[in-house]
């Protein structure tokens, strides 16, 4: 066992740590149970109000910068966002087959249980940018803009 320095900063309140022995990871999250950041051999931190359920899962948005801006280095101009699918206890974490390329300000996930199928709508475009449908998951995933792709890869 040995300790690692976690370069993230925590400033949500009442938060907990969550060992996830069946990925080998280390789960943070916020006092309203939604996950904020993993560590482990995939690192990632999710999009604040991105928590969804369906059934007996969580659903959150995570991303990585894709493109740094030219003229300020600390300004992402494009991420590349992901869909991560956990069990109820915010363990056991995989990544769905599915990314969108972009910018977004704000995103919603809207599930429907009578069909199964999580509804994401990021807000792209100009500040404050326009709600815009990206992807459907659920039985048959559907991507409805350029820069969404249903990957073969899923982590």
């Amino acid at each position: 066992m040995h300790c690692e320095q976690l370069e993230i900063d925590i400033d949500h309140s009442g938060g907990h740590f969550i060992v996830d022995s069946q990925n080998n990871e280390l789960n943070i999250v916020n006092g309203e149970d939604s996950l904020i950041y993993t560590s482990g051999a995939h690192p990632r931190s999710y999009e604040d109000y991105s928590k969804t359920q369906l059934g007996n899962h969580l659903y959150y948005v995570s991303d990585e910068c894709n493109t740094w801006g030219n003229s300020n280095h600390y300004v992402c101009e494009t991420s590349i966002y992901f869909l991560y699918e956990c069990n109820l206890n915010n363990t056991g974490c995989s990544r769905i087959p599915f990314q969108y390329i972009g910018d977004a300000f704000y995103i919603e996930m809207k599930p429907n249980e009578l069909t199964n199928e999580i509804n994401i709508y990021f807000d792209i475009g100009t500040y404050p940018g326009t709600t815009t449908l990206i992807y459907t998951y659920g039985p048959h995933p559907r991507c409805y803009v350029n820069g969404c792709t249903i990957t073969s890869e899923q982590k």
